[in-house]
């Protein structure tokens, strides 16, 4: 779960919605138990639960304790939902130690709706009977180094995984709403060929690709058909079966830097896959599968410190 060093670990020992953190260091088989968020732990009727932890980097200087993270010094991120509402995360629970440089902890909680960009005129966040004061949201994971959360209303909130700020953004306006209740399309994150984040939405066989203009909102950067960039490749030369628009969807199989895998639901026995670059936004028959692919590691024990 993180790359550096130290990793959160969940065991089924109780207490924790049936869980119990784990922070431990490989190398040097240290651990630190992490107890649960205060909204878990004080709620009588246990009205949360947790959809995600993610490590990041400490909050005391680094010249503090010797680095920017390790087991006296980092911070554990939970997302927070509630049981009745939509499923995603509300609030943010941070578990930090070595704030002052000593080893000690402390929790803190952050609404995501605190870190919010202006609306501009959009619309107001949906209330419902349930919880009323929180947005609707949706989690599109992480991506360049920062998770990316959406609210409803046009606003993407980020979280730095190396620094454990959050930041705020907004969507321009779309011919196709980002409202959630009626999300007719896919909607995703995925890293650009410039290392930078990129969104893109599929509706039918519209997909756009949206990028931050200097570190501020997002707009849309390019747009492609997918019906008529397909044309001419295997399984996609009878446009007839198109003529009905639901078999026009295509959907998402997997992503990478710079690129994503796309095929359609539709007979996809007969149709392959393809494969299309955020760049040049040309689309090409996409490898086939090999199923999953295991790298063995052994880390060194003892190890040499």
């Amino acid at each position: 779960m993180s790359c550096h060093g130290v990793n959160p670990e969940a065991t089924d020992s109780g207490g924790f919605c049936g869980d119990v953190m784990v922070v431990c260091e490989p190398l040097t088989r240290r651990y630190r138990e992490i107890p649960p968020p205060p909204a878990i732990s004080n709620s009588f009727n246990n009205h949360h639960y947790i959809n995600g932890s993610y490590l990041v980097d400490g909050d005391a200087a680094a010249d503090e304790v010797g680095g920017r993270i390790g087991m006296s010094n980092f911070r554990v991120f939970f997302d927070l939902c509630h049981n009745l509402g939509d499923g995603a995360p509300h609030t943010a629970a941070v578990f930090t130690v070595g704030a002052a440089g000593d080893g000690a902890s402390r929790w803190s909680e952050k609404a995501l709706d605190d870190v919010m960009a202006p609306r501009h005129g959009r619309a107001e966040k949906t209330k419902t009977l349930a919880y009323p004061q929180y947005c609707r949201a949706r989690v599109l994971g992480t991506v360049a180094g920062s998770r990316y959360t959406y609210l409803e209303g046009g606003t993407m909130v980020a979280l730095d995984c190396s620094t454990g700020q959050f930041s705020s953004s907004q969507l321009p306006a779309s011919k196709y709403t980002w409202d959630l209740i009626s999300w007719p399309f896919s909607f995703h994150a995925v890293e650009g060929h410039d290392g930078e984040p990129r969104l893109f939405t599929l509706f039918f066989d519209e997909m756009r690709v949206f990028a931050r203009s200097g570190g501020g909102d997002w707009k849309l950067e390019k747009s492609v058909r997918l019906l008529e960039a397909t044309r001419g490749l295997p399984g996609y030369d009878d446009p007839s079966f198109f003529k009905v628009r639901s078999r026009r969807a295509f959907k998402l199989l997997t992503r990478g830097p710079g690129f994503v895998i796309l095929y359609t639901p539709f007979n996809p026995a007969r149709w392959s896959s393809i494969s299309l670059d955020l760049e040049t936004m040309v689309v090409a028959p996409a490898a086939a599968d090999m199923g999953k692919i295991v790298f063995q590691c052994e880390l060194p024990w003892p190890p040499t410190l």
